[in-house]
């Protein structure tokens, strides 16, 4: 299961860093010398780093002025939407026609759940972002990974940087093979409640009116609304397609405000970067309506397992604004 890209001119590297001022140490040299030789620098991460991080860099070099700096807290950013960002502004720069250097302080995953989704950005940036020449570091606070998040980190990175060492990656799984176990997760930890909702091989019709109604009875907004009933839709229609019957949708009223939906099937369930990876002819889970449901979406489940394949997903009265382009 190759996650890379045969004609890949894009860097995707690792750093590994135990705080803030360590970061800084690290990263400031490298913008330095894109800067120096006329490359885009792009810094993304929490305010404090970036402003730490620009201050440092104007120090050292004040002539340069033109560092896009993208700041965003942790909790404002989820897989889906970073990855169409970054392909978007990585587009817009080459069409400037010079190479780009970006720094990007990775925000701290909570919850396992946010975990599995970063690790599948990690891995489908390498195919996402193959064709556009940049180099790009996604920084991690060592300090809150565990042994499994770091062997996901070097599987998903052909080189890695600390405050010891930098270079090659002999741990790197340009094979995906670690990516084929991405969905071996536990099942969402709503579905261990009895679900308000449950409906067995229902169309995609039936499933939206009873979502619908889930929704409105949770007080949702009419642009969450809309969006659970996407992702519902969406979920249903994959699993009729690609599946195996049963089908069943499962849907809970966490708390006013709040809306989470399951749908399974019996099927082997499909790629584990599903919803990530660009459309390609004949795969029958390519960008299409999944990709939607991530870039909207900030929590997002999917899971395989003897039973078949689920995908769960949350909707709260706080909507993601759909995107532009």
């Amino acid at each position: 299961m190759t996650t890379t890209h045969a004609d890949r001119t894009f860097r995707h590297d690792l750093v590994l860093h135990d705080g803030p001022d360590e970061l800084v140490r690290l990263m400031v040299p490298f913008l330095r010398e894109g800067a120096a030789a006329g490359e885009r620098t792009v810094v993304l991460g929490r305010p404090d780093l970036v402003d730490a991080m620009l201050a440092a860099m104007l120090a050292a070099m004040p002539e340069v002025t033109d560092v896009l700096a993208l700041r965003e807290q942790d909790h404002e950013r989820f897989a889906g939407r970073d990855l169409h960002r970054a392909q978007q502004l990585l587009a817009r720069l080459q069409a400037e026609g010079t190479p780009v250097r970006v720094v990007n302080q990775m925000p701290v995953a909570t919850t396992p759940e946010q975990w599995h989704e970063w690790r599948r950005y990690e891995a489908a940036a390498n195919v996402v972002l193959a064709p556009y020449r940049a180099w790009g570091k996604c920084a991690h606070d060592a300090r809150t990974l565990d042994a499994g998040m770091l062997d996901d980190l070097r599987a998903t990175h052909a080189h890695v940087e600390d405050a010891h060492s930098g270079g090659p990656n002999a741990d790197f799984d340009e094979a995906g093979t670690r990516t084929g176990t991405f969905f071996e997760v536990p099942a969402h930890p709503t579905e261990v409640s009895p679900p308000t909702l449950a409906l067995v091989d229902p169309s995609a019709a039936d499933a939206r009116r009873a979502v619908r109604d889930l929704a409105l009875r949770a007080g949702l907004p009419e642009t969450a609304q809309e969006t659970v009933i996407l992702a519902t839709s969406e979920a249903v229609e994959n699993a009729w397609t690609h599946g195996r019957a049963p089908v069943l949708v499962r849907g809970w009223l966490d708390r006013p405000g709040r809306v989470t939906v399951a749908v399974s099937d019996t099927g082997p369930g499909p790629h584990p970067l599903v919803g990530l990876l660009p459309a390609s002819p004949g795969s029958p889970y390519d960008r299409g309506g999944m990709w939607m449901v991530q870039v909207l979406l900030r929590d997002v489940h999917h899971r395989t397992g003897p039973g078949g394949y689920t995908v769960t997903f949350s909707v709260d009265d706080d909507p993601v604004v759909p995107p532009s382009g």
